[in-house]
């Protein structure tokens, strides 16, 4: 049984056109296991702030004539725009066998637009074939070059699977070429980018609807920052990472780190002081990144990143700069 003690709503002006949600919920462990329940705590901070942030967004979406998903797909993409700032805190209840959450989500201007709709434009030409379907043949065509000019990863669908993608098409200017046998078309329509990250996770056989990529400040100055990344098991993520941080006053590092391994109470002992390091997971253990990574997912969970120190992060300086892919393999 979930209980909420406290719902707190934070929203406003905030850095880097954020806005802010700070809640504390609590459960009953009720048979689950601490891992458990934190994973369920975890998952309902997010499905309250995609309610928040995108709740308007989801229902003018499911009013969308003959759109490919239903709302609990839609919810379940957004939910992996959900961040959160720092390590969420889990504490226990007032009552015995009650675990706590408190954990401050937000979103960005970036993740917002994902979610809304997009107009796309193409022209496009068809010179072979016949002539008696040549007409269709050209549509379809500007169709597909507008979606894949807007992600190529939808390059690897056929058409039947791409096409609807792009509602509301309205052609013009068709005819053919002058004293030629080619026909040209221009397209414009309506693109729902949700509809895109669904077919592109769910078909690919991911198994949570979820961004591919991620892109992300890491501020030096938190222990931990949530990545916008669900990862699955078996996941084959990339990192690349630029910009400095400081540990020390004044002695500014690259994401690889350097002057010295960090001691025993660093987050990743035997690290490089300064070192970009990540870990699957609020539990999860602490691995190296640096400035070019390549790793497989040892487990599924939320990815964190943070700078490598030991004892307080307040006063360091600077950030990361991250861009994180992640490519599933089942």
């Amino acid at each position: 049984m979930m209980i909420s003690l406290l719902f707190a709503i934070a929203l406003g002006a905030a850095p880097e056109n954020r806005e802010m949600l700070a809640q504390n919920d609590c459960m009953y462990l009720e048979g689950r296991s601490v891992d458990e329940a934190k994973n369920e705590l975890l998952q309902s901070a997010r499905r309250r702030a995609v309610e928040q942030f995108f709740g308007s967004l989801v229902t003018s979406l499911t009013e969308v004539e003959n759109l490919a998903l239903k709302k609990d797909q839609i919810q379940a993409v957004s939910m992996g725009y959900i961040r959160f700032e720092g390590n969420p805190t889990f504490f226990n209840g007032q009552s015995l066998g009650e675990l706590c959450i408190r954990a401050q989500a937000y979103t960005t201007d970036e993740d917002r637009a994902k979610l809304k709709p997009r107009g796309l434009e193409k022209k496009a030409c068809v010179a072979e074939g016949e002539v008696a379907t040549i007409r269709k043949r050209a549509e379809e065509r500007a169709i597909s070059e507008a979606l894949t000019d807007y992600d190529g990863n939808l390059r690897q669908f056929s058409a039947d699977k791409i096409l609807p993608l792009l509602h509301e098409a309205q052609f013009s200017d068709g005819s053919f070429v002058l004293e030629t046998t080619t026909y040209c078309v221009k397209v414009s329509g309506i693109l729902y980018p949700v509809e895109v990250a669904a077919l592109t996770l769910v078909d690919t056989g991911r198994k949570n609807l979820r961004p591919k990529s991620s892109n992300i400040k890491v501020l030096a100055k938190k222990k931990w920052v949530e990545a916008g990344l669900a990862l699955t098991e078996g996941d084959v993520v990339t990192v690349h990472a630029s910009g400095e941080a400081a540990t020390v006053p004044g002695r500014f590092v690259g994401p690889k780190g350097q002057w010295s391994n960090c001691i025993e109470s660093c987050s990743f002992p035997g690290g490089m002081f300064g070192q970009l390091i990540g870990k699957i997971g609020i539990d999860g253990q602490p691995f190296a990144l640096g400035d070019e990574s390549t790793f497989s997912a040892e487990s599924s969970g939320v990815l964190f990143l943070g700078v490598n120190d030991c004892c307080d992060w307040t006063d360091n300086e600077g950030s990361f700069s991250v861009l994180i892919s992640a490519e599933g393999t089942q």
